[in-house]
């Protein structure tokens, strides 16, 4: 990720370049909590059999903000499992669980001035929570733009596009 990522996002999805001088967050970037659906070998119960939760920090929110902080422009972060590592929740479409805040709470964090927001979808395995939480964001904000990235946008931008009208971008390769 560069300097010329938000940029080349506010191109894409036909906006006029961010206002670096904005004081307001102008790009919300949320990364979703671990969601796990387990396979028949894995049970739902690893975090208690570990006695710790398995999660990885988001990096890439990390260079994100990294790039937006150097370009001047006004950014939030909801790091949806940083912020509650030690919450455990069922899902409602599969035997398995998510780690970190709620759908409920992770859109009760974006600011409503936000211009866009942008979500990391790291795992095709996590695409169906991600996709339940992009619809609530959109039902939320319905002017904000939505852009996904991560390694699910970049090998599967056509199929994102094409089931999930509420996202206007897919960000591949960064």
């Amino acid at each position: 990720i560069n300097a010329t990522t938000s940029a080349a996002i506010s191109r894409a999805i036909g906006m006029a370049e961010v206002d670096p001088a904005k004081s307001v967050p102008a790009i919300c970037v949320a990364a979703a909590p671990s969601a796990i659906c387990p396979q028949p070998m894995i049970p739902a119960a690893v975090p208690a059999a570990c006695g710790r939760t398995l999660t990885a920090p988001p990096i890439g929110l990390a260079y994100l903000a990294g790039s937006l902080k150097s370009a001047g422009i006004a950014y939030q972060i909801v790091d949806a499992v940083g912020e509650n590592l030690d919450q455990i929740l069922p899902l409602d479409y599969c035997d398995g669980y998510s780690i970190g805040l709620s759908m409920d709470e992770i859109v009760a964090r974006i600011d409503p001035r936000s211009d866009i927001v942008a979500l990391s979808c790291m795992f095709s395995s996590s695409w169906p929570y991600d996709h339940r939480l992009i619809a609530k964001i959109r039902a939320r904000f319905p002017k904000v733009r939505i852009v996904v990235g991560g390694e699910h946008a970049t090998a599967c931008a056509d199929y994102i596009l094409q089931t999930c009208p509420q996202v206007d971008v897919c960000v591949r390769g960064e």
